[in-house]
């Protein structure tokens, strides 16, 4: 009886151990991609942008992004990205105080 004992205790360590060893393959296979110009995103969010600019501050003036629309990443300048939109239209998304204008 006592050697029933040890490998029912043997085997329930065992398979406490499975799920931890594929959860670390798990993470080591998703790795992030590194972003690159030409890349193709999708927003996350709708958002409304006006003369080329997004202000992350919360308004709706100007012209809407609907959300899952896919964007073309051009670039990163501080707290800047830079996208193209479908119609070919080049806004910038500024996470600070507004009044940049897109340069690119």
């Amino acid at each position: 009886m006592r050697s029933f004992v040890k490998i029912l205790i043997l085997l329930l360590f065992i398979t406490a151990q499975i799920p931890s060893v594929s959860a670390r393959q798990s993470k080591t296979r998703c790795e992030p991609q590194k972003v690159r110009v030409g890349n193709v995103f999708y927003t996350r969010f709708s958002l409304f942008y006006e003369y080329g600019l997004h202000n992350t501050t919360n308004y709706r003036r100007g012209t809407f992004v609907p959300v899952n629309t896919p964007v073309t990443f051009q670039g990163k300048e501080g707290n800047n990205l830079f996208v193209t939109l479908p119609d070919g239209e080049k806004i910038s998304i500024y996470n600070g105080a507004s009044g940049f204008q897109y340069k690119r």
